[in-house]
């Protein structure tokens, strides 16, 4: 039986997933639905206790390793008077933006500085006194991709340090109050990394399946559950900011043109919420609609202009297979998302993969719908005996 307050070897793995937006892109911007779905690519999250007299963050991914005395955070934690109620976060101050800030540097990377600035404001805040720690960061998400690697990385670090804290028993991990818990503090990170974000990709990343968004508004998509998709990487760099604006410019030019567009899309994302809410929809039904829904949204995207001719590169070769492919994200470059229904023939699959790789691409085989945060170790015991191969390539 293991001991739960035994500090001494304590060590705890959370994931959490990534997003991706399936349908609404842009149009979520004019207050039209989009529907959010958890990536089955992860962020691993391991915190573990030392006695070397200093909070170690290590992100491999970032190559990025630094390290804190526990002296100087209790200092910052003391002298800031940082007042905290575990059950009500509050975004950070820009006092103690500007001193955690300091502290950080030096740093190579604007992603470098967003991450410990998140990680150092989340550890003083969820510490009930500083010790020791090594805390790890892994994962799978490329960044800047549109697929929520920030968020992910906020939920994956907020559920590891809330858990090895006992804020969370692993037994109650994913109880509607661990996850609001866990949620609520992820979204001050994503404060941190993003200003103003929606909190739609904190959301799905804690929660996980596939969730509707109306002017802020979620509906969670329950029968939205574990479809097959590749997820293909342009490696052409987006800019989100400038695409949207992109589209805005349009909007303002041309309303009675861009106004039905954005209401088609919006259109569908409602559609997709009325099939995967209603009861009994027969599988044939749902795989014939997604094709179909894939094939509108994305022409409609490329009606606003916000395609590019690797995207459409990407679209041919998985048409010539007979696969449904649509942008997800802002477009200009970024990922694009193939729909690979259940009765796919493998060698067909492995085709597409490969001819998309040998142009350039970057593939994952991946499932969208699917979990949301989980808890894979606490102490010496694995939540589910098939993580502890996996867990030992990862954290190596």
């Amino acid at each position: 039986m293991i001991n739960n307050n035994n500090n001494n070897n304590k060590i705890v793995i959370t994931s959490a997933p990534g997003k991706v937006i399936v349908f609404g892109e842009h149009a979520v911007v004019y207050g039209k639905t989009a529907i959010a779905s958890s990536l089955g690519l992860k962020c691993y999250s391991k915190v573990e206790k030392t006695n070397n007299d200093v909070v170690h963050l290590y992100l491999p991914n970032l190559q990025l390793e630094k390290t804190f005395s526990i002296n100087e955070l209790k200092t910052i934690k003391s002298t800031m008077n940082m007042k905290v109620d575990i059950n009500n976060p509050i975004p950070i101050s820009d006092e103690i933006k500007n001193k955690l800030t300091e502290l950080s540097q030096p740093l190579k990377s604007f992603a470098s500085e967003q991450a410990v600035l998140s990680f150092l404001y989340l550890y003083l805040c969820i510490a009930p006194e500083i010790v020791s720690v090594k805390i790890e960061v892994n994962s799978s998400l490329p960044v800047g991709a549109g697929l929520g690697s920030s968020a992910s990385y906020a939920v994956s670090l907020v559920s590891s340090l809330l858990t090895f804290f006992n804020y969370i028993a692993k037994d109650n991990f994913t109880d509607k109050k661990s996850l609001k818990l866990i949620n609520d503090w992820a979204f001050i990170g994503e404060k941190i990394a993003h200003g103003n974000p929606s909190g739609l990709d904190n959301s799905v990343s804690t929660y996980g399946k596939a969730q509707a968004f109306t002017k802020g508004e979620l509906t969670v998509l329950e029968n939205f559950n574990s479809f097959r998709f590749i997820l293909t990487n342009t490696n052409v760099p987006k800019n989100t900011k400038v695409q949207v604006q992109n589209v805005r410019n349009l909007y303002n030019n041309y309303p009675n043109v861009v106004n039905p567009i954005l209401d088609s899309i919006h259109n569908i994302g409602e559609r997709c919420k009325e099939l995967f809410t209603s009861e009994n929809i027969e599988e044939e039904k749902i795989t014939k609609e997604l094709k179909d829904m894939i094939d509108i949204n994305h022409y409609l995207l490329c009606s606003l202009n916000i395609s590019h001719e690797k995207i459409e590169k990407i679209k041919q070769i998985t048409k010539n297979y007979g696969f449904h492919t649509k942008i997800t994200g802002a477009g200009g470059g970024g990922c694009l998302l193939t729909y690979i229904p259940k009765e796919s023939d493998e060698k067909i699959v492995k085709n597409v993969k490969k001819e998309l790789e040998n142009n350039g691409f970057t593939c994952y085989d991946t499932i969208i719908g699917g979990e949301g945060v989980q808890i894979h170790r606490f102490n010496d015991e694995y939540i589910n005996k098939e993580d502890e191969e996996q867990l030992k390539v990862i954290f190596k």
